[in-house]
């Protein structure tokens, strides 16, 4: 066959292989078996666990900052901030996420460190903020985040709040002068629901972050009281617009009191890196990452590949760690599994490296036809 050009896109496969890695070792592979194709290799991220590595590499550079986890522990977590300084990007999961507690208490659970850390980005010069949103603590509706930017808040005794759902119970007022109002603020999040109601963060979500059936709706009350001060604040009513209910309701904070705009990591990171460009110029387009299943066509970066590549009329693959077959059959696509290569997913994971080379051979088989 013809020399091509293949652009190999991968997520992170979660927990064994980062995405540089993935592309990497499919490259490597690849070019062993046919030297004169052209690969280009595109790690790739929707915003999740990852992402700071990738923006490394797109002139970007680490920033460390004393801050708190979502329980108020003292840390030290880092973000990313272009090289002219005006653009910041933090990684709420890794600042004040759900994955460093050894507990969860949804009532005591603050975002006030992400706070903390966008406002070192903005001391530092920041004139741009992204805020990834996945693995939250927090079900503050923002509270904390504000708090953490110099934000007032106080009881009817003018006496401060805490930084928490639990302040919300005792908030009077909320003095928002002391924050920057010339940062433009972008908020990545690939969930829909609204603030408050049915498919609010509370009722969808609070039971993840530790509340119990009995709190559920006194968490989705409370965080109505929180709107009605927002509103009171901003003159927006944001209870329901999609995506205020994004990580525990940071987001509503953001839109009401910043014009903050809700988008898709997918969406921001493929325009950061030039995506629509690179399947233009190639023949065929390889996603994947450690699972794919039906979430990843649901705003997720290989998803987001994948309705890219089919609506510019290129061939697109899939190579995964796992893959609901029912999903590559319902969109006709071709794919190549480690676990199946492997016979199974213990064995896939036991040697990633060595499974994704084999898997890769497959489908150099299906790329050469």
């Amino acid at each position: 066959m013809k020399s091509q050009s293949i652009l190999l896109a991968f997520d992170k496969f979660k927990g064994t292989m980062s995405a540089q890695q993935v592309c990497k070792t499919v490259a490597l592979t690849i070019n062993k078996l046919h030297p004169d194709w052209q690969i280009t290799q595109l790690p790739i991220t929707d915003g999740g666990g990852g992402s700071l590595d990738i923006l490394f590499n797109y002139g970007f550079t680490s920033v460390e900052v004393k801050t708190v986890t979502a329980l108020l522990e003292p840390k030290k977590a880092t973000y990313a901030i272009s090289q002219d300084g005006e653009r910041a990007f933090i990684e709420m999961a890794s600042v004040c996420g759900i994955t460093e507690l050894n507990r969860l208490d949804p009532f005591a659970a603050s975002s006030i460190g992400l706070g903390v850390a966008a406002l070192n980005a903005i001391k530092r010069g920041a004139k741009e903020i992204t805020i990834s949103l996945g693995g939250s603590a927090s079900t503050d509706g923002g509270l904390g985040f504000l708090i953490g930017l110099g934000a007032v808040a106080l009881d009817e005794n003018g006496k401060p709040v805490s930084p928490n759902l639990a302040g919300i119970r005792s908030i009077h007022s909320l003095d928002i002068e002391a924050l920057k109002s010339n940062i433009t603020w972008t908020f990545l999040a690939d969930v829909t629901n609204p603030l408050v109601g049915e498919m609010g963060t509370a009722q969808v979500f609070g039971k993840q972050k530790g509340l119990e059936d009995k709190d559920v709706l006194v968490a989705d009350a409370l965080l109505g009281k929180w709107a009605n001060l927002l509103f009171l604040t901003s003159s927006k009513d944001i209870r329901h617009i999609p995506g205020t209910g994004a990580a525990g309701g940071i987001a509503a904070a953001g839109i009401s009191l910043f014009d903050g705009v809700v988008i898709s990591g997918s969406i921001w990171f493929a325009e950061l890196l030039g995506l629509r460009n690179l399947v233009l110029n190639c023949d065929a387009v390889v996603t994947g990452e450690g699972h794919f299943d039906e979430q990843s066509l649901m705003g997720k970066a290989p998803g987001y590949v994948i309705d890219l590549a089919e609506s510019l009329g290129k061939k697109v693959h899939v190579l995964a760690g796992n893959v609901d077959p029912q999903i590559m059959r319902a969109r006709n696509i071709k794919y190549v599994s480690l676990t199946e290569i492997a016979s199974s997913s213990e064995l896939a994971i036991s040697d990633p490296e060595k499974w994704l080379e084999s898997a890769t051979i497959e489908l150099t088989k299906i790329l050469d036809l």
